[in-house]
């Protein structure tokens, strides 16, 4: 905040963990513009539904809760306000506020102030318009007094927006003395080759690790210890240090083990959970430390995948909670496969075929219906089916797809759509029906494609390890090295596009339809939200005997609870008429 009031300084980064007030941050520096030094200005977020919300939820309780912009900003409910949910005005200047995907947004304007806010989840482009910090970048190139502030947590290396802007900077880290021998440091969560960091008993009474215990090594060769109730005080007395020539642009970084706000045992408590799967540990890495994830090799090696199959079946492991099923259209074929998931999203392939014939003609469909009807049997006698399935309707068969699904969503049989845009959830589901009547779900293969890969690396069954059958458990049909060419049959690529790094996925195979059939499955899994201790809890009451088609399990009844109904209005009014 200080840097902003520096006539020297344009840009100012701040790359930073999540909820350590960076974002408030911002608004002080905007609140402290319209009331000393006004000016147009812009605030930008990812999206519009975004920017609304930051609008309203930060932005007005603000303005309205300090005297003196309370005095320079209009009442949004007096009669003609110019004061809007996105547009704001001010003796002096004006606030656009503004989403990163909308370019009508970010255009004709020209602004004094630019805020930008999680740069690392703006799209590539703002439209057809090109990249949106460029975008706004030049709206402020008419001012010689302009301040341009952007801010994010950091996600992956190479390809992260607010990695390539703070290093751009001169690159400011806060060191803070070790309360016993003076030494200043930065505070890092350290490892197990690391020799200073965040320490903790790892076993004593039957705990598995004492968080309670935690402290923080000092780097220097003394090793001293330092206390939790040591944080403040080392904060208060740190500083912030330079490690590139000093620009017009300053850049901070810091991460959540600095928070007041965050106690370090909590810390080891989500190291220690988030840990187990690769995706979970990428948030952490990114939100809790606020750094750069490296993301492994592009490509997956099948040969260890291959030795790694094992025997199971007809009857299918008791670890197995739930199976989904996964289907690729193709023009003359269905390929279906079945995944079994148990606990941390352990995942067992059960079944991979094709059934063959036009998807333009009935007869194929009977054929899954069929396969979607069949029964699996774990080695301890509990009878599970197909709880859902995702069928791909971004081909050439279209419309039979919907045709099939139509009838049986509630059997949660869904159509479902790719898309490859970063970042998106490896599921999101439909607000409503479509056009067609049917439940569109938006399957984010880029998203998922990750996690896929990054659990073929583990190499320990457990949380998010994968496991491969020699054949399929009723099919027969063996699990051989064209499966797992096709499993492994695209990679990760950085590319360009107007100048920016894009990670994307491109084939180096002729077929991908196993990891297609993988991605839906998974999706199908995801979209359901099961609760695996619930499932685990209720193992033991299944029936061991098969049901009929009516009758769920009470496996199916845990994950098929819905949310809480809100009730409709007017029931008071119309209840007189009953």
């Amino acid at each position: 905040m200080d840097c902003f009031t520096d006539i020297n300084i344009t840009d100012i980064v701040l790359m930073c963990s999540s909820q350590v007030m960076k974002t408030e941050i911002m608004n002080n520096m905007l609140g402290y513009a319209i009331s000393r030094d006004p000016g147009p200005a812009m605030f930008i977020n990812p999206t519009l539904e975004m920017a609304d919300a930051h609008s309203k939820e930060r932005l007005s309780p603000m303005l309205r809760d300090t005297p003196c912009l309370t005095k320079l900003i209009q009442n949004p409910r007096a009669k003609d306000s110019t004061n809007t949910i996105r547009h704001k005005t001010f003796d002096g200047g004006f606030l656009a506020i503004a989403g990163a995907n909308s370019p009508v947004s970010l255009a004709a304007r020209p602004v004094r102030y630019l805020f930008c806010d999680e740069v690392d989840r703006f799209p590539f482009t703002a439209g057809k318009e090109g990249d949106p910090i460029s975008l706004a970048r030049r709206r402020t190139q008419t001012f010689w007094n302009r301040k341009r502030v952007y801010a994010s947590t950091p996600t992956i290396r190479g390809l992260s927006r607010i990695e390539s802007l703070y290093a751009d900077t001169d690159q400011r880290e806060y060191y803070v003395p070790c309360p016993v021998c003076g030494h200043k440091q930065t505070l890092k969560l350290g490892g197990k080759d690391c020799d200073f960091g965040l320490k903790w008993e790892p076993i004593a009474m039957g705990k598995t690790h004492m968080t309670e215990t935690v402290w923080y090594k000092c780097e220097s060769k003394k090793g001293c210890r330092i206390e939790e109730s040591d944080k403040h005080r080392m904060i208060t007395l740190g500083e912030w240090r330079a490690h590139a020539p000093l620009k017009n642009k300053v850049g901070f970084k810091i991460g959540s083990l600095y928070s007041p706000w965050k106690t370090w045992q909590e810390i080891v408590e989500e190291f220690l959970e988030d840990k187990k799967l690769p995706e979970t540990f990428k948030t952490f890495v990114n939100t809790i430390l606020g750094e750069l994830w490296e993301e492994p090799g592009d490509k997956v090696d099948t040969n260890p995948l291959m030795a790694r199959r094992e025997h199971y079946g007809p009857a299918i492991p008791d670890k197995v909670l739930l199976i989904t099923a996964g289907v690729d259209v193709q023009d003359d074929r269905l390929v279906v496969r079945f995944n079994g998931y148990g606990t941390d999203w352990e995942q067992w392939l059960l079944d991979y075929f094709s059934l063959p014939g036009d998807p333009a003609v009935p007869d194929v469909w009977k054929d899954l219906d069929n396969a979607l009807a069949r029964t699996f049997t774990t080695e301890s006698g509990v009878t599970l089916r197909v709880v859902s399935a995702f069928i791909d309707s971004g081909g050439h068969r279209t419309q039979a797809v919907y045709d099939y699904v139509r009838t049986r969503q509630n059997r949660r049989i869904f159509a479902c759509k790719g898309s490859s845009i970063m970042g998106m959830p490896v599921v999101k589901p439909p607000r409503g029906k479509n056009k067609k009547g049917v439940l569109l779900h938006t399957v984010g293969t880029d998203s998922a494609k990750e996690i896929l890969y990054s659990h073929l690396r583990l190499v320990d069954p457990g949380p998010g390890y994968c496991h491969f059958p020699f054949k399929g458990v009723q099919s027969g049909i063996h699990i051989d090295q064209e499966f797992f060419n096709e499993q492994t049959a695209e990679k990760a690529v950085t590319r360009y596009r107007g100048g920016h790094p894009v990670r994307m996925w491109e084939k180096v195979a002729a077929r991908n339809e196993a990891l297609d059939c993988d991605v839906y499955a998974l999706a199908s899994a995801r979209n359901l939200n099961p609760n695996f201790k619930a499932l685990t809890d209720t193992r033991e009451q299944e029936n061991s005997t098969p049901v009929a088609e009516q009758e769920p399990t009470l496996t199916e009844r845990v994950i098929a609870r819905k949310p809480f109904a809100r009730k409709k209005r007017g029931g008071f009014v119309k209840s007189w008429k009953k």
